[in-house]
């Protein structure tokens, strides 16, 4: 909640979803300043989040009008079909699908099975069952 911006410096505005739909509710006119709008974890399909993309849908349609801003809309576990079917094919200029995550899921499982087998070769096997008995 707090704000600090000098004049002709500030180039991001950071703020929640929350506080984003308040400004967008409360005074849409101010969002012709900003030229992009980033939207990160979308995914997550919150009632602010999915407010928030009804009103900015309606505002890229209004670009005679001022609202001339580019939204970037990001996620790590992104559905691209869903969202472009949302907003019109005739507004997005680009989708681009990084694909720096694929394959990350089954890398991991691989390397925790990996740790998993040298600790049994290591410690040796240990069953769920087993309990430590201490020695008193």
């Amino acid at each position: 909640m707090q704000s600090r911006r000098t004049k002709g410096v500030t180039k991001i505005t950071f703020m929640t979803t929350g506080i984003f739909l308040q400004r967008l509710v409360n005074n849409p006119e101010a969002i012709k300043k900003y030229t992009h709008i980033i939207m990160d974890e979308v995914h997550e399909r919150d009632l602010d989040i999915d407010f928030s993309l009804v009103v900015i849908k309606h505002l890229l349609n209004k670009e005679s009008e001022g609202f001339n801003f580019k939204l970037i809309l990001m996620s790590a576990t992104f559905n691209i079909e869903l969202f472009s079917n949302y907003f019109s094919k005739s507004s997005i200029k680009e989708i681009e699908a990084m694909k720096v995550y694929v394959g990350i899921e089954e890398k991991l499982k691989k390397e925790e099975e990996e740790r998993k087998e040298n600790l049994a070769k290591i410690w040796g096997p240990c069953k769920k069952e087993q309990q430590w008995v201490q020695n008193e």
